[in-house]
């Protein structure tokens, strides 16, 4: 094992250091990533998990999607 220095990204994690201690960053560019793939960055936030009690009502404006014809 060899000694790198001082460490600056490490899984994601941005890190800076300063005389007076450190700061930590989690990077969110994985996560945009995975979102511009996918094409979900436009889509809306949620907040999760959902509030105690919460009534889920089924979507009838909806279309059904025949899973079995969906092109993976």
């Amino acid at each position: 094992m060899r000694n790198l220095g001082l460490a600056s990204k490490y899984l994601g994690i941005e890190i800076e250091h300063h005389p007076n201690g450190f700061f930590v960053d989690q990077s969110t560019d994985i996560l945009i990533n995975i979102l511009e793939e996918s094409s979900l960055v436009d889509c809306n936030p949620s907040t999760n998990p959902l509030p105690k009690n919460t009534k889920l009502q089924k979507d009838t404006n909806t279309s059904y999607v025949d899973p079995t014809t969906i092109d993976l």
